[in-house]
């Protein structure tokens, strides 16, 4: 619970930890703005209402948004991809993907392809690739403000989950609402990115194919897919054992069975638990109660399946 901890504590773990997941390849903004939602506008909702609440959220999650670029294109990508091989290839330097999104960000002025892949893109390959180019920062943050009509939703979307939660009623129309919008505002803008890369590909595919590729990463990339196709080879099914095939197979039992019993029965399995539940109160301080008897024997064959295979 952060009820005993100030705005401004609250605040500041928030940004820490937005931080951090920004940095990291694989997460997308969304989980970062709804986590804003559902913890900092119910925390702010005394001293600055619902609405004022909703839009501090959005506003600091803008704020992170933009940090965040500055982080991943002036550091990661201008201070460290120019000497990694190994930022250089995660982001896919060679491929005609980033060669397309590399022409059409290097083009002089405004743009609504330009816009549509810096608020659309793979945030963590697009920040970096534009430090790589060593683009303008200011101009490519500018560029991305658009990104505010995504976020929004999905503030939204988060503080209505308490409000539905603990309130119900026309609360949770709003929610489904909310969901639904930023479900569509997030898909379109990948699918406006991914056409305005594919655009861009086609119609200079002769050339951005005949661009001589970052020698240093095609012979990591070829020395990689060496050791994938050796790793495939010897991972064949004809190659292994029969004690093996037979570990691997009721692994993969172990895994339905599990993934089924979560879906299926999860209440047999788990304690009711609302987002706006307390720990204290309704769990008397020990979280390990969520898991009742029959849930512990379902997260053990899930954990059983995922270490065998």
């Amino acid at each position: 619970e952060l009820d005993p901890v100030s705005v401004a504590i609250t605040t500041g773990i928030i940004i820490a930890v937005g931080i951090i997941m920004f940095l990291l390849p694989p997460v997308p903004g969304v989980p970062v703005y709804i986590t804003i939602g559902i913890v900092l506008v119910s925390k702010v909702e005394d001293s600055m209402g619902f609405v004022g609440g909703i839009m501090y959220g959005i506003a600091l999650s803008l704020g992170l948004k933009i940090s965040a670029i500055f982080m991943q294109q002036k550091i990661i990508g201008e201070m460290w991809g120019s000497k990694s091989v190994a930022i250089r290839s995660m982001v896919g330097i060679n491929s005609v993907e980033l060669r397309a999104m590399r022409r059409a960000l290097s083009e002089p002025g405004p743009s609504f392809g330009k816009v549509a892949i810096l608020i659309g893109g793979p945030d963590w390959p697009t920040s970096v690739l534009t430090g790589i180019m060593r683009l303008s920062y200011p101009v490519m943050a500018f560029y991305s403000l658009p990104v505010v009509f995504l976020i929004a939703p999905c503030v939204v979307s988060g503080a209505l989950l308490v409000k539905a939660s603990a309130e119900g009623g026309i609360y949770e129309s709003l929610n489904s609402l909310a969901v639904t919008l930023t479900v569509v505002v997030q898909s379109g803008s990948m699918i406006v990115a991914a056409q305005t890369l594919a655009k861009y590909a086609v119609k200079y595919e002769a050339e951005l194919r005949a661009e001589e590729p970052d020698q240093e990463v095609l012979k990591l990339e070829q020395k990689k897919a060496r050791k994938v196709a050796i790793a495939k080879e010897l991972a064949s099914w004809k190659h292994l054992s029969f004690p093996t095939k037979l570990l691997h197979i009721t692994s993969v039992l172990l895994m339905t069975a599990s993934c089924w019993a979560f879906q299926l029965i999860g209440t047999t399995l788990f304690v009711t638990f609302d987002i706006t539940d307390s720990i204290d109160e309704d769990l008397n301080g020990d979280v390990l109660s969520l898991i009742k008897d029959p849930g512990y024997v379902a997260l053990a064959a899930f954990g059983a399946a995922t270490a065998w295979y």
